[in-house]
């Protein structure tokens, strides 16, 4: 948030995050996510870990997402002036959707990445 500065993280007014922020956040959940399943499919010699790892991110995910699913109370609160970065990331406002497809994104990384590793070696014999 910090290399965005507020203004960018943010929409006007607010602290829900804009649509910048949210397709960033989207690429590196996606991006982490493939960087685990090449490190995965580089330290094993099976096939199903990719899979069983891409299963727990999205499993485990999916757990963390719950409170922010079950939550009903709204946190309208305006946003003036600048913040410091941590309370930036107290107050943040990340939409549901966000949380719900977040560990999808990672799981599909983990995919992909594994994939990714598995045609390198291919053209490699």
């Amino acid at each position: 948030m910090k290399s965005f500065g507020s203004e960018r993280t943010f929409l006007p007014g607010s602290y829900a995050v804009s649509p910048l922020w949210i397709a960033v956040f989207c690429f590196f959940q996606f991006d982490s996510g493939m960087v685990a399943g090449v490190v995965v499919s580089k330290l094993s010699c099976d096939r199903k870990v990719p899979r069983l790892l891409a299963g727990m991110a999205l499993l485990f995910g999916m757990l963390m997402a719950l409170p922010a699913v079950q939550s009903t109370v709204p946190r309208a609160v305006p946003r003036a002036g600048s913040l410091t970065n941590m309370q930036a990331m107290m107050q943040a406002q990340t939409p549901v959707w966000i949380r719900l497809i977040a560990p999808a994104l990672a799981a599909l990384g983990v995919m992909a990445g594994a994939t990714l590793m598995s045609a390198v070696g291919r053209r490699r014999s």
